[in-house]
C-alpha cells in the first residue's frame, strides 16, 4: 500500500510517493504539515548533495597523497633492487632492510585501511544505505 504526499519533483514518477514500510515515522495529518515548505526541502537535499561532494573531493585528494607515498617507496626500493643493493637476500628481507621495521607496517597498514573502507562502503551500498 502507498499514499501520495506533496509531489517534490514533477519529472519523476514516483516523487511523493510514500511506501507502506515509511508509514512509522509519519504523524497523521490529513491536512498536511502546516510548516512543510517543498523549496526548503529542495534546498536542504542540495545543500546535502554539495557538501557530499565536498567530502568525496577531500577524501579521493587524501587518497592520492597517500597512493603517491606508497608508489614512491615502492618505486624506490625497486630501483634499489635493479641496482643490484640487495642481491642474494630474499624479498622480504630486502625490504625490511630498505624500509625498516617499523615504515613496512605503516606502509602496509594504510593499504588495510584503505581495503576495509572500500568493503565497508561496498557494504553501506548493498544495504542501501549510500
Amino acid at each position: 500500500m502507498k499514499t501520495k504526499g506533496p509531489k517534490l519533483y514533477k519529472n519523476l514518477k514516483t516523487s511523493g510517493e510514500v511506501q507502506e514500510a515509511d508509514f512509522k515515522f509519519l504523524q497523521e495529518k490529513p491536512d498536511g504539515d502546516a510548516n512543510f515548505s517543498v523549496q526548503r526541502n529542495r534546498q536542504v537535499i542540495a545543500d546535502s548533495i554539495k557538501k557530499n561532494e565536498k567530502l568525496m573531493i577531500a577524501k579521493q585528494k587524501a587518497h592520492d597523497e597517500a597512493l603517491a607515498e606508497r608508489t614512491d617507496a615502492a618505486a624506490s626500493f625497486l630501483k634499489a633492487l635493479v641496482d643490484g643493493k640487495y642481491f642474494g637476500v630474499n624479498s622480504h628481507t630486502a625490504a625490511t632492510r630498505f624500509f625498516g621495521r617499523r615504515e613496512l607496517a605503516r606502509l602496509r597498514g594504510e593499504e588495510i585501511k584503505k581495503q576495509m573502507m572500500e568493503q565497508m562502503q561496498k557494504n553501506a551500498r548493498d544495504l542501501g544505505m549510500n
